[in-house]
Parts: C-alpha cells; sequence; structure tokens
C-alpha cells in the first residue's frame, strides 16, 4: 500500500520506515512524511534560536541603558506583541 505526503505530495509506501504511527488515522499513520516533519522541526528550531538570539540581544542592551530605550528596542524586534 502506499500513501501520499500531504505536505510534499510525494507517494511513499505506507510503512514506519517512511511515516510515523499515528493511532488516529485510518491506515495508522500520520499525513506528512518523516522527512517534511524533520524538515518543519529544524526550521521551527531556527526561528526560535534567532527570536532567542534577538531577546537575548535587547536585554543585554537594556543593562547598559534605561528601560525606555529597551522598550523602543523590543518594539522594533518583536512588531507583533504590545509593550508598555
Amino acid at each position: 500500500m502506499e500513501k501520499t505526503c500531504r505536505r510534499c505530495k510525494n507517494t511513499k509506501p505506507a510503512t514506519a520506515e517512511f511515516f510515523y504511527r499515528d493511532t488516529a488515522a485510518k491506515d495508522g499513520f500520520a499525513p506528512t512524511c518523516k522527512n517534511c516533519i524533520i524538515s518543519a522541526r529544524k526550521q521551527r528550531r531556527a526561528e526560535r534560536v534567532e527570536i532567542l538570539e534577538r531577546a537575548h540581544t535587547a536585554f543585554a542592551y537594556a543593562a547598559e541603558h534605561d528601560m525606555e530605550e529597551l522598550t523602543k528596542m523590543l518594539k522594533f524586534i518583536f512588531p507583533k506583541e504590545d509593550f508598555k
């Protein structure tokens, strides 16, 4: 039996070698192949590391300057957040 990955659209054998187990799925395998899941995890981790590095820079800067400057920097680094 074969299965098509929801993300990459490649058809692969529906086995534990290519898909993670998913007891809720009818065929017992996750809809996304292992390669796609692994690459998505790596990408999310890289994004989190970048955000943490930017936050570290902001707090290191704040240690040397006043909190008003920190607020300005945080608004620049995290534009979607609401800092008061």
